[in-house]
């Protein structure tokens, strides 16, 4: 049983990898939107629509051999995925607080991980 709840825990991590890759084709396709005279659809945001769609269709998936209390606080991995992809890529500012934010994301995440792979979880 324990090996299957990491095969679900493992499948997770398909959407939230697929919804950075999203948010970081928007961004980059903003980017070069902006430095655009004209507006003109790029593959940048393109992609980043078909990343929002193959998403949903995962997570449908996902959902349904998962459960929703484990499954939905996962996705907020992205904010950490996302901050660090900023700072690298897009020279953005990284600021004690989102440090503290990401951080505290990480250690939940962690936490309830460790709640379903232990298979102790109190029910009512």
């Amino acid at each position: 049983m324990k090996n299957s709840n990491n095969s679900r825990i493992l499948l997770l991590f398909i959407p939230v990898l697929i919804m950075a890759a999203g948010q970081i084709s928007a961004k980059t396709g903003s980017l070069i939107l902006a430095s655009q005279e004209s507006f003109s659809i790029n593959i940048f945001l393109v992609l980043s629509y078909i990343f929002l769609i193959m998403r949903g269709f995962i997570w449908i998936f996902i959902i349904r051999h998962v459960e929703l209390s484990t499954a939905y606080p996962v996705m907020s991995i992205n904010y950490v995925i996302i901050l660090a992809v900023s700072v690298i890529f897009f020279n953005e500012e990284l600021t004690v607080f989102n440090a503290a934010g990401s951080i505290l994301i990480t250690s939940g995440i962690l936490l309830l991980m460790n709640d379903t792979l232990s298979g102790k979880r109190v029910r009512n």
